[in-house]
Formats: C-alpha cells, sequence, structure tokens
C-alpha cells in the first residue's frame, strides 16, 4: 500500500513520521500505561533515516525538514513473517501549491497513492497575522481540491487521515472552531477519512493512531484488493487475526466514534 505525506512547510511532517514511527519501532504501542502488543511481536521494517530522525527527537531536537521527496517502505511482521507492506511517499511542504513546478510530480504520485495522510499546523490558522492566516485557508483549499479530485477520479478506495499538528498551542474551544469550520473540507464522500489532533513537542510522543490506522487498513487493503487471501489465510493460521483485533480495539478506544471493524479481516 502507497501512502503519501502532504502538508505546507514547516507543518510537521518530518517530526510526526519519525516519532510515531521510532515509537512503534522500539516501543511497541502503549495506550496509558498498558502496552498490549510487545514489539518483537510486532514489529517495524529498519528505515535508518526516520529513526536517526528519531533519535534526534528523542534527546529533544526536532529532526531536519526534507527539502526533497523521500520513499520509506515499512513492513508489518507477525511472528517473523510480513503480514503488511506500506511504502511512505513524503512529499516536499512547497510541492503542493499551484505555483510549484514540481505540482504535477504532486498529482501523479496522490494518484497512485491508496491512503493520504494530510498535515496541517494548528498555530498557522489561530494565527493573528492576517497574511499568514489566508496563506494557511488558501493552502488547506488546494490540498482538499487536490484529494476531492482524485477521490471522484479513482475506482479503488482511498483513506485520508487529517492530522492537526502543534494543537498544544490551541485551546480546546479553538480545536473545536477549527474543526467545526473544516469539517466540510475535511469529510470525504466516497473514502474513509479521520482527523486527529496531535503534538509534536519533544520529546512527547505525538499520538500514533494515524500509523496505526493505517497500518490495519495496509492489512484490508492487502486482503481485498491485491488478491492476497491465500497468503494471508496461512498468516490467519498463526493468528495472524489476533493481531489486527489488538491494533482496532487500541484504536477503538482512542477513537471510540470511529468505526475500525470494518477494516477486519475476515474470511
Amino acid at each position: 500500500m502507497k501512502v503519501m505525506l502532504i502538508g505546507a512547510p514547516a507543518a510537521g511532517k518530518s517530526t510526526y513520521i519519525s516519532a510515531s514511527y521510532g515509537h512503534l519501532y522500539y516501543d511497541g504501542i502503549t495506550t496509558d500505561t498498558r502496552r498490549f502488543r510487545h514489539d518483537k511481536d510486532m514489529t517495524l521494517s529498519y528505515n535508518s533515516r526516520l529513526l536517526e530522525k528519531f533519535n534526534s527527537y528523542r534527546n529533544g531536537y526536532y529532526p531536519l525538514p526534507d527539502a526533497d521527496f523521500f520513499r520509506y517502505s515499512m513492513d508489518i511482521l507477525w511472528d517473523g513473517k510480513t503480514v503488511g507492506e506500506i511504502e511512505w511517499i513524503d512529499m516536499a511542504g512547497g510541492d503542493i501549491f499551484s505555483t510549484s513546478a514540481r505540482q504535477s510530480t504532486v498529482r501523479r504520485n496522490l494518484r497512485e497513492c491508496d491512503a493520504v495522510i494530510a498535515f496541517y499546523a494548528v498555530d498557522n490558522i489561530i494565527t493573528h497575522d492576517q497574511q499568514k492566516f489566508d496563506d494557511t485557508v488558501g493552502m488547506i483549499c488546494e490540498m482538499c481540491e487536490l484529494i476531492e479530485y482524485e477521490i471522484r477520479n479513482r475506482s479503488r478506495p482511498l483513506m485520508v487521515s487529517n492530522v492537526f499538528t502543534k494543537s498544544d498551542l490551541a485551546s480546546q474551544e479553538e480545536k473545536d472552531l477549527i474543526w467545526d469550520q473544516l469539517k466540510e473540507w475535511l469529510t470525504y464522500d466516497g473514502a474513509e477519512s479521520i482527523t486527529y489532533f496531535t503534538t509534536c513537542v519533544p520529546p512527547e510522543i505525538p499520538t500514533p493512531v494515524p500509523m496505526v490506522g493505517l497500518m490495519v487498513y495496509a492489512m484490508y487493503y492487502d486482503y481485498y484488493y491485491r488478491g492476497l487471501k491465500d497468503k494471508l489465510r496461512v498468516f490467519k493460521n498463526r493468528k495472524i487475526d489476533n493481531l489486527q483485533s489488538g491494533l482496532i480495539n487500541y484504536l477503538e478506544r482512542e477513537c471510540p466514534k470511529i468505526c475500525w471493524y470494518r477494516w477486519r479481516i475476515k474470511d
């Protein structure tokens, strides 16, 4: 499954992807103080660039932003076997704008993707700088229109995760207002979508909910849309359903209003 990461410059893409990836790689998934799956049983593939950024974050420093786009591979392992594959396509922030010479590259990669994580920086929305606010609203509209166009012109499903970063800079009232004003843009007909507010302050780990959601979706997508039923049936005999159930139980605790059960693998 291919996942595209898009957002304006300084929206928090590099910070979020490296911090949440490193957290899952080293620590497994935690909720409160209870870990339901140890990382030796649910391990991600090794990406030295992401882990280098994570180590910087864990030591209290923001990772350097990417000036170009990169591709990362993530394997979801169970008992030493790959049960899901995710390729991350990380676009540079400025490439999303219509004035960019590389927006055609953004559109082409978006067309090839099965899921999107769109990043929005909260501080640019609640700012008193009118020019910054206008630029941010324009960027949000442009990103949403790109995604909406792709949804209307594809035959396979698309998952969209809207991640609002730096939410520690906003009050709950401000976050509620942001969602109320933008929900019509961020809720897409014909696509699975979630919206989540997260903090990215080193060394505090941002919520891994969007990434875990994509892991569950990747297994579901491989099963139903890539013809891997025979392959996954073998893994189900090795209790792959326990892994997926554990991931979904975590998501249901964190986001109870979303019907994650729709993505369960069933024979």
